[in-house]
């Protein structure tokens, strides 16, 4: 690149290195047979002059010079929607790129396209098209770069479908539940497939726009689901995850993520006493070890809650008997208790 732009320098420079070099070479390259010495000098020259210009090149193609009507911009922005495609130029008239590594394992042409999935720096926009350069993941660093339409990358602006959440919520998020992909989940809900499709929507949706969700990286149907009563669930950015019932949808209830409705361990405790109490023979001397004997386990995704709590009770010839009693949590749903011998 250097050469092209300065081709009489660089020429008169390549030549008085080379005359150096073989200078060199031909100091230590006594051992080699005289026939053999000029192949070795030529061959070493061109490696060194590789060497030397491929860091140029590699950095050179960094950066673009964007025209002069084009408005340098030089921020980071992730993508949205998917399959956009990048052209050579600001329009549409410009021919798309290559990807030479996909087509080359392909029947047919491929061509460079950028996703959701994708992180890209602008360097300029011109005319309502923006050059651009992926940067995460960082494979597709070199080869994914070029002109793509404006309105798809997200500057916190509405999107091309006027739906401000689209960015939020990732195209992969929403991919329709297909047999292939999902037999068993378009097996059991089939005859509600196109209503569940638009509950599942919905729900992303709800958990965007309550504040509490970032972005969405999942939004699935629940396996516990029935057709009669369907339930979804939505995970967002950061690890908080929320449940919505079909009905709790179609009435746009509050929306609140299972940490907030996760049981606290006062509130796991009185309850998992009262279940005891009211199984034991004599409520009043139910002996509870509810300091030393009891443990609180809480999941940190679905936050659901398990508390043991060791205690005596007297059978009916007054015979005390060591039992432990074991209580789950759903958040915002009743508990239930287990209670078994303690060995």
């Amino acid at each position: 690149m250097i050469c092209k732009i300065h081709i009489g320098y660089c020429q008169q420079t390549i030549n008085r290195a080379h005359i150096k070099f073989m200078l060199i070479i031909k100091k230590y390259s006594f051992k080699y047979p005289v026939r053999h010495r000029t192949q070795l000098i030529n061959t070493c020259f061109v490696c060194l002059i590789l060497l030397f210009l491929l860091p140029l090149e590699s950095e050179a193609v960094t950066s673009i010079k964007c025209d002069e009507g084009a408005v340098h911009t030089g921020a980071q922005f992730e993508v949205i929607g998917s399959g956009h495609e990048l052209r050579s130029g600001p329009g549409k008239k410009y021919d798309r790129i290559v990807n030479a590594t996909a087509t080359s394992m392909s029947t047919k042409t491929q061509y460079v396209s950028i996703d959701d999935s994708t992180t890209i720096y602008e360097e300029c926009t011109s005319q309502g098209w923006s050059w651009i350069r992926v940067i995460k993941p960082d494979w597709l660093q070199d080869s994914h770069r070029g002109w793509v339409e404006t309105k798809y990358i997200d500057k916190g602006s509405s999107s091309e479908s006027g739906n401000k959440n689209v960015a939020k919520i990732p195209s992969y998020v929403l991919e329709p539940y297909t047999s292939k992909e999902y037999p068993k989940t378009v097996a059991k809900f089939k005859p509600r497939l196109k209503e569940i499709e638009l509950l599942r929507k919905k729900a992303a949706v709800m958990a965007i726009e309550s504040g509490k969700c970032p972005r969405i990286t999942v939004a699935e149907v629940d396996d516990d689901s029935t057709l009669k009563n369907l339930r979804f669930y939505v995970d967002c950015e950061g690890g908080a995850r929320l449940y919505l019932t079909e009905s709790e949808i179609l009435k746009d209830s509050p929306v609140r993520t299972q940490k907030e409705k996760a049981w606290t361990p006062d509130n796991a405790i009185a309850f998992c006493k009262q279940g005891i109490k009211d199984r034991a023979l004599i409520p009043s001397e139910a002996e509870i070890h509810d300091i030393m004997g009891t443990t609180f386990s809480e999941a940190p995704v679905t936050h659901n809650v398990v508390l043991t709590m060791n205690f005596e009770a007297k059978n009916a010839f007054g015979v005390k008997i060591p039992y432990k009693a074991t209580c789950h949590f759903e958040p915002g749903i009743l508990g239930t208790i287990d209670i078994s011998l303690r060995k």
